[in-house]
């Protein structure tokens, strides 16, 4: 998992954006991406630390195995994460399957008192 702290007013962090996408991209199912705008996220970046953006950090098996600040360079920041992306297993895709991962909703109930157009409309209780 690859931590990006950002701003969108930071020319670095513009120019980091499409590499960190790419590394993710060059390692599917094992790196992933989760960006964080410094702007919006109240007082948790610098309870987490962050000083200056953009400030990456690495994390591998839940502990934080590197981190930098600022945009050393393209080749530098893919070589990073592909060294601590070395030798995790991506895991297995889900078996395909003909029925559609999310289905529409249908609604074959109507609330008491309720008919569909075209339909008898139900017998009413005598009010008490």
């Amino acid at each position: 998992m690859v931590v990006d702290f950002h701003a969108e007013w930071c020319g670095p962090c513009k120019i980091l954006a499409p590499v960190l996408a790419r590394a993710a991209e060059q390692n599917p199912g094992v790196v992933f991406i989760g960006k964080m705008d410094v702007d919006q996220a109240g007082d948790f970046p610098g309870k987490q630390g962050v000083q200056g953006i953009p400030d990456v950090r690495i994390f591998k098996n839940g502990k934080e195995v590197e981190r930098f600040v600022g945009f050393p360079g393209e080749n530098e920041v893919l070589e990073l994460i592909s060294r601590h992306a070395k030798g995790i297993q991506a895991p297995p895709a889900a078996p395909a399957s003909s029925e559609p991962a999310i289905k529409p909703f249908s609604k074959d109930w109507l609330p008491p008192g309720m008919s569909r157009k075209g339909e008898e409309q139900p017998a009413q209780a005598p009010a008490k």
